[in-house]
């Protein structure tokens, strides 16, 4: 039962690098109670944070965190990659102002291209991430990391207060917007001042951002006939739009649960603790654990874990 990795692009016009302008970014995620150091550090202060070793941070050998940012920036790099931690839960963020500096994008450097852009990417997915825990009363981690993403992206949106930001589980979801020139045509269509169109991205599977000023109410209002649509006003006048996609929807957490007590059932060791009041896992409960998490997947239409469930069901048919 697979998900791909979610990533979040923000477009904000190229521009220098500075060490003012990342740390102004990079504390006030700190604030909001983001790491990036893996454990904390113990004084749990930002200066703790900029002089921890338990920082990574792509090209850099100096050892501390704030060493490490300063080195990047001394050698006047437009491109800094690191990785940031809401508890054991790692994002990957990518600070890329010029497109030339961009080594995760094999595609030829964009010369002209208007826009540099900030990147959250996070892979902790429902198809690589091993169950940690069987408890009725907790999130999946795959669920906790998708709530987290939407989270931390649109805390980003907030404070970097980008022209445009888009965000996806998967580049094949949205590929009328990014094709096999990646994100030039949607650099040229920003530049031109026309948005990509909210439907396509919303029915794509993907989350978007607009500036003040850009969420006409005649977005707002195309983007609200879409069922499931989530539409949020930031703290900066920017609106977020996406919608509650059935592998991330609060049910799915119960029909995950339901399913792995099935696995369970048929002897599958998974970590974690079971609910004290749950009576002895039985090969023969299996079936009811599979045929209620199918219930569950049906009725918010998760097509993937519909068809894990009746896979089960179907291996344990006479």
């Amino acid at each position: 039962m697979g998900t791909s990795p979610y990533e979040m692009k923000l477009y904000i016009p190229r521009q220098p690098l500075t060490w003012e302008w990342v740390t102004v970014i990079l504390s006030q995620l700190w604030k909001h109670g983001i790491h990036f150091t893996y454990p904390a550090p113990e004084s749990l202060t930002w200066d703790g944070e900029l002089q921890s070793t338990n920082s990574y941070v792509l090209h850099s050998t100096a050892e501390t965190f704030e060493g490490k940012l300063r080195e990047l920036l001394a050698k006047e790099k437009t491109g800094i990659y690191l990785t940031m931690w809401d508890g054991a839960i790692p994002y990957d963020l990518l600070f890329s102002l010029d497109p030339h500096e961009d080594n995760n994008d094999d595609l030829e450097p964009v010369e002209d291209a208007p826009f540099g852009h900030v990147s959250l990417y996070c892979d902790v997915t429902r198809s690589n991430t091993p169950i940690v825990s069987s408890t009725m009363e907790s999130l999946l981690p795959y669920l906790q990391a998708y709530r987290g993403f939407l989270h931390w992206s649109k805390l980003l949106c907030q404070i970097i207060d980008p022209i445009y930001a888009l965000g996806y589980t998967g580049m094949s979801a949205i590929s009328g917007i990014y094709g096999e020139h990646g994100d030039r045509p949607l650099q040229e269509q920003l530049a031109r001042g026309v948005l990509p169109d909210i439907e396509a991205i919303l029915n794509g599977e993907g989350s978007c951002y607009l500036a003040p000023g850009g969420a006409t109410s005649e977005i707002v209002q195309r983007a609200l006939a879409i069922p499931d649509c989530i539409v949020q006003r930031l703290a900066n006048g920017g609106v977020f739009f996406t919608r509650a996609f059935a592998p991330y929807r609060y049910e799915n957490n119960i029909a995950q649960q339901y399913y792995l007590l099935g696995e369970m059932c048929l002897g599958r060791q998974l970590s974690g603790t079971l609910p004290p009041d749950l009576p002895p896992l039985q090969e023969t409960d299996a079936e009811k654990y599979f045929q209620y998490a199918l219930t569950i997947f049906s009725s918010i239409n998760d097509e993937v874990g519909m068809r894990a469930a009746r896979r089960q069901l179907e291996r344990d048919t006479p």
